[in-house]
């Protein structure tokens, strides 16, 4: 099972890194501008699809529409294997 962006796809990565650290997460009016708009620009142009270790704001239908099938598989497996799912976004699984 992958949720890997660059699985079967010729893929390009933009990222945008924010200045700060645990406490100082950077200047977040910046950050507001590009979210957003980026990542529907991403989706809407080049049908992206989001690093799931990665900050992202996809949730669980963005995730399904990302991946597919993928998606489902990955959520399946990972409530089996890890139930209390502590290192996994629950955004992201819709939980």
């Amino acid at each position: 099972i992958t949720l890997s962006p660059f699985h079967n796809r010729t893929t390009a990565v933009v990222s945008m890194i924010v200045m700060g650290n645990a406490t100082d997460g950077g200047n977040q009016t910046e950050v507001a501008m590009f979210e957003g708009a980026l990542e529907a620009l991403a989706v809407a142009s080049y049908q992206a699809r989001p690093h799931p270790g990665k900050v992202n704001w996809f949730n669980a239908t963005t995730m399904r529409a990302a991946y597919g099938p993928s998606y489902d598989a990955f959520v399946a497996l990972r409530e089996a294997l890890d139930p209390p799912a502590p290192t996994t976004g629950a955004r992201m699984l819709g939980n």
